[in-house]
Formats: structure tokens, C-alpha cells, sequence
């Protein structure tokens, strides 16, 4: 099972987004992610394995400005968890 959100609008999609991950927190994901289209139109993303404290972290440092993007996240029913998927990219 996973969660998507989207949002296309006036305001800073990157905040928008993860407020709408902190609604969806906790249904027992592992990985929470966020991406945006860029000014430039290109398709911009932070993702954390772990909880939403840990993606919250990765987008301190980001520079995401967009009012357009989605979310997942990624519940695992079954195979490799987070950190070790993340090594597979």
C-alpha cells in the first residue's frame, strides 16, 4: 500500500506536500519522498528512508521552488527496505 499527493497551485509545493505527508503519518511506510517540476520543467526530488523527521531533514538543504509537484510513499509489504533499495538505484 502507498500514498500519493499532489499539488499544483499558488503556493510553495514543497511545503504543501509534506504538511500532506505529516496528515498521512504513520500507516507503517519506510521511505517518504517529494518531488517537484522545476522552473525549468525538469523533475526535481529528496527522498529519506525512515521516518518523516528524516525527509524533513533531506529538504532543509534542498532548493525546491515549485508550486507543482507529488509525493510518495512507499510502504514495504515485502523485499528490501529503504536504505538497501536506495543503494540499488
Amino acid at each position: 500500500m502507498c500514498g500519493i499527493i499532489g499539488y499544483v497551485g499558488n503556493l510553495e509545493a514543497k511545503a504543501v506536500l509534506y504538511q500532506g505527508l505529516r496528515r498521512l503519518e504513520y500507516r507503517g511506510y519506510d521511505s517518504a519522498g517529494i518531488c517537484v517540476v522545476s522552473p525549468e520543467g525538469k523533475l526535481e526530488c529528496v527522498k529519506a528512508a525512515g521516518n518523516l523527521d528524516a525527509l524533513g531533514k533531506a529538504l532543509d538543504s534542498a532548493s525546491l521552488e515549485s508550486s507543482c509537484g507529488a509525493n510518495p510513499v512507499v510502504v514495504p509489504n515485502m523485499g528490501v527496505m529503504g536504505e538497501e533499495l536506495r543503494e540499488r538505484e
